[in-house]
């Protein structure tokens, strides 16, 4: 009997040891490492990038220019006056050929005081110079080589800078990023061909920023009465998009 009991009882403590040892191993970080890796596994993404690019170009329609009056005189006062007086002449030309107020901006307004230079210092002040600077904007291209001639006329020895552009570049821009969008697509095609593979879904797209619109090209605008031709050309707009294709 006393034997009978033994056996019973060394079986209930082998269970409750193998128990024991069940839950440490399931507390133990390896058993847990080994267990999330297996439930979370890794899945690589298969797909192709292109970068496309598209192109599109508009005529002008307005065009800016810096026009400035530089004078000399034996005082500031002299000078600034003999400055003004013609700045003044050049403003009013502007305005007669139809240059609105809000189109004239003063961009510099300088006094600089002039000297003799001896032994390679400058010596005594002999006078000074005024220089007197305006951007203007130019909506009817048609005046731009007759503004440019007749504000000369008026007084202003100054002009540099002349460029052409748009109001709004707006419309310019998205026919751009159409093109650019249709080419990228055009060269995934390509390589998906020569992969021998099928694009699926866009799974990324994103627009690489580019300058400002820029004058380039030809075209001839000149005024009667002898003035200077003008080149108007054409703005330009390019855009860049970098597109990913799922690959089926």
């Amino acid at each position: 009997m006393v034997n009978r009991w033994n056996t019973v009882l060394g079986v209930v403590v082998t269970v409750l040891l193998v128990a024991v040892l069940a839950v440490q191993l399931t507390g133990s970080p390896l058993v847990h490492a080994a267990t999330s890796a297996v439930s979370t596994p890794q899945v690589s993404t298969r797909e192709v990038t292109v970068t496309g690019e598209g192109m599109a170009s508009a005529q002008p329609d307005i065009a800016q220019a810096s026009l400035g009056v530089q004078v000399l005189g034996p005082t500031v006062a002299q000078a600034t006056q003999e400055n003004d007086a013609k700045m003044a002449a050049v403003i009013a030309k502007l305005k007669g050929l139809g240059v609105a107020d809000k189109d004239i901006q003063t961009t510099g307004y300088n006094i600089f005081p002039q000297s003799n230079f001896q032994g390679g210092q400058s010596g005594e002040i002999t006078g000074y110079q005024v220089s007197d600077t305006v951007q203007v904007t130019i909506r009817d291209l048609s005046k731009v080589s007759t503004i440019l001639d007749q504000v000369t006329q008026a007084g202003a020895n100054n002009v540099f800078g002349v460029t052409f552009g748009l109001e709004s570049s707006t419309q310019l821009q998205s026919e751009a990023i159409d093109k650019a969008v249709a080419d990228a697509r055009t060269r995934a095609d390509e390589l998906a061909k020569a992969g021998g593979v099928q694009l699926g879904d866009v799974v990324s797209i994103s627009q690489v920023i580019t300058p400002s619109p820029m004058p380039f090209g030809e075209a001839t605008a000149q005024a009667a009465g002898g003035a200077a031709p003008i080149q108007v050309g054409t703005v330009q707009v390019n855009a860049q998009v970098q597109i990913s294709y799922a690959i089926k």
